[in-house]
């Protein structure tokens, strides 16, 4: 999978997170061998929980962008969240 990223994507957008500190040198590693800089990959988790501690964990990594699990609903059920989106990721 790497492989295919590295040869032909802009980016990884990993499903959840889980595992992806183990991933990112396999990712860097394929980079290496397609003959591109991994550094330019952006890295963006999808569906990650909106908690400041998972927030922090990805900065730790590199990671700058995030996908927020969003639960589905009308706009009144997801407006509020959104709202508490935005003072989470303002931080």
């Amino acid at each position: 999978m790497f492989a295919n990223i590295a040869e032909y994507a802009d980016g990884w957008i990993p499903i959840g997170g889980a595992g992806i500190k183990q991933a990112l040198p396999e990712l860097a590693h394929a980079c290496e061998e397609a003959g591109r800089d991994s550094s330019e990959m952006r890295i963006v988790p999808f569906g990650t929980l909106p908690d400041p501690g998972k927030l922090e964990y990805y900065a730790s990594l590199g990671i700058e962008e995030v996908v927020l699990r969003l639960p589905g609903g009308d706009a009144d059920s997801v407006l509020p969240i959104l709202d508490g989106f935005a003072e989470l990721v303002e931080r």
